[in-house]
């Protein structure tokens, strides 16, 4: 994996190029903070921001969650 600081939040995760994703998916598993990314964002969905929003179901794209 190219060295870079995990992903925390939506716009993290959406600032990591498309063909390193799998390696951040293995490197959130892999310290146990997956889910914690995942749930972060869930909470971004919920904003009352238009903008945060729609990021958040951008990044849920890219890790695979469709709508």
């Amino acid at each position: 994996m190219p060295s870079f600081k995990l992903p925390e939040a939506s716009r993290d995760l959406l600032e990591i190029p498309q063909q390193d994703i799998p390696a951040v998916v293995y490197g959130l598993i892999g310290s146990r903070s997956f889910s914690a990314l995942v749930r972060t964002i869930h909470g971004e969905l919920a904003s009352q921001d238009p903008g945060l929003r729609r990021q958040a179901r951008q990044a849920l794209d890219r890790l695979g969650f469709p709508e």
